[in-house]
């Protein structure tokens, strides 16, 4: 996977400005669920789908710490 090049983080950076990162971490979170989900009812890959549901689960603690500490 290639490196982000500094343009690429300030555009992030821009978007957590924008959006907060609690909306940026639910929304990463949604978008590994879907694509979680399309992997395995399109692709029958079951591996793979799975790596995706872990990494929305992941961000979804990560979530509720970010909510439980209010920031």
């Amino acid at each position: 996977m290639p490196e982000l090049s500094e343009t690429a983080v300030n555009n992030f950076e821009h978007l957590v400005d924008y959006y907060g990162i609690e909306n940026i971490v639910r929304a990463l979170s949604h978008i590994c669920s879907e694509k979680s989900i399309h992997i395995a009812e399109n692709w029958q890959d079951t591996n793979t789908a799975k790596v995706w549901m872990g990494y929305s689960v992941i961000l979804d603690g990560a979530l509720q710490k970010i909510e439980s500490e209010g920031l």
